[in-house]
């Protein structure tokens, strides 16, 4: 409805006809085309109100506009895809590529601008310029706008002096401009594509390398956590992290219900406030919130991103740490009726022996020591420093150019005040992995 309410307004105000220039007889639709357009409109907006909410679902979209637009919420603050694109340059840079190719082309085009398009670009430009999910569709228009900007402007009319000087060839040389420019931006799109499918990870379990985008894949998941919860039966509620809760709906539902998951409007900013006080290790808080649910059992995913929770609950006599892996930490609440699961299943991270890697196997193929080195990072930050030591010096054997495994033994050298130690360690970090250094 909103694409349809813009290229209606625009319509409307070209029958104003106190537009400049030529923008009110740019795509003018006829007064048959125009009627269509309006009942489609009508249809659609009606559409809209059928669903198990009602008038509220069916304004939903605008609400999350209108809020992105203002940035009001607290979860505009903390949630990684609700961040302004400009925190993450490097990795949206082509969305800024966009935005100068798409306005250049439309001021070469000023006097014959489809407003429409005017208006949506703004539009897209608003919402895309402040939340970094929203860059996807803004990339989509401006890519559009620009291709049909080419070759709207790239006209011979328009350049005479080419005409001029190159002749009868001259319209041949704009043609090969127009669509070399073209092409060029297919190229770009289409090789950043593949080097995107061509990414894979290698799972040491199996010794295979697997896409990471074909098929099913684990990879940043707590799955092997969540296979555990279900077969050990774990009981209670569960604490998780906000990252994960989706994945975990799909995991443990019905059987288990997520402490908090994506749908932010349903939990509110006075829930996720009290998540993050958790999170930021707030002892009254969780104390608070963990007897008010009734929180049973806390499954940490993300350790380094949340490190000061699970040393707390490390340290604490009131945790026990039942499950462990190279992504998750479970820990079951310390009490007389989960006395007897805990001594069966209580784990001892002090007597953590590593894995040696399996060089034969590995072979020459050029792998990253995924496991090892989040095994590291998560004794490091639970000050399990000579675990943390041994995952890393094994993950150098898999991968000698390993940067994560020189920054935990860095940072390990600087908490033992071996400073010259550090200084060589994380100098090797910063050689192999400059921007992450």
């Amino acid at each position: 409805p909103l694409m349809l309410g813009v290229f209606i307004l625009a319509e409307e105000l070209k029958r104003v006809n106190l537009l400049p220039w030529e923008w009110s007889k740019i795509d003018l639709l006829d007064t048959s085309s125009y009627r269509n357009l309006r009942a489609v409109f009508l249809l659609v907006c009606l559409a809209c109100f059928i669903n198990p909410y009602g008038y509220k679902g069916a304004l939903y979209p605008l609400w999350v506009i209108f809020n992105t637009l203002g940035k009001s919420s607290i979860f505009y603050k903390y949630i990684i895809e609700l961040l302004p694109p400009a925190r993450y340059f490097k990795a949206v840079s082509a969305y800024y590529l966009l935005i100068i190719l798409s306005l250049s082309i439309s001021l070469l085009n000023l006097r014959r601008i489809n407003l429409a398009y005017l208006m949506f670009w703004l539009i897209l430009l608003g919402i895309s310029f402040r939340v970094n999910r929203n860059v996807i569709f803004f990339n989509f228009f401006a890519f559009l706008i620009t291709t049909e900007g080419l070759i709207n402007s790239l006209d011979i009319k328009k350049f005479n002096f080419i005409e001029n000087l190159f002749g009868k060839g001259s319209r041949l040389l704009l043609y090969l401009l127009k669509f070399t420019i073209i092409a060029v931006l297919i190229y770009w799109v289409a090789t950043n594509s593949y080097s995107i499918l061509l990414k894979r990870y290698y799972i040491f379990q199996e010794y295979r390398t697997k896409s990471a985008l074909l098929g099913i894949t684990a990879k940043g998941y707590p799955d092997k956590a969540a296979d555990f919860i279900l077969e050990k039966d774990l009981p209670g509620n569960i604490f998780n992290q906000f990252n994960h809760g989706s994945y975990l709906i799909y995991r443990l539902f019905p059987k288990k219900k997520v402490f908090i998951d994506g749908r932010t409007e349903l939990y509110g900013e006075p829930f996720f406030k009290d998540y993050q006080k958790i999170v930021t290790v707030d002892k009254d808080t969780i104390n608070d919130i963990f007897n008010k649910y009734g929180i049973n059992t806390v499954l940490l995913s993300e350790i380094v991103a949340d490190g000061d929770l699970p040393r707390h609950l490390f340290d604490s006599p009131d945790w026990a740490l039942v499950y462990f892996d190279e992504n998750s930490l479970i820990f079951l609440k310390n009490t007389p009726q989960n006395k007897t699961l805990i001594n069966r299943l209580k784990v001892d991270l002090k007597k953590f022996k590593s894995q040696k890697a399996d060089l034969d196997k590995i072979g020459l193929k050029n792998v990253y020591p995924e496991p090892y080195v989040n095994r590291g990072w998560i004794f490091y930050c639970l000050g399990l420093d000579e675990q943390a030591l041994n995952e890393a010096k094994e993950a150098l054997k898999v991968l000698p150019s390993c940067a994560g495994a020189y920054n935990i033994i860095g940072r390990i050298y600087i908490k033992q005040k071996l400073y010259a130690q550090a200084f060589e360690t994380l100098r090797l970090a910063s050689i192999y992995a400059p921007f992450d250094a």
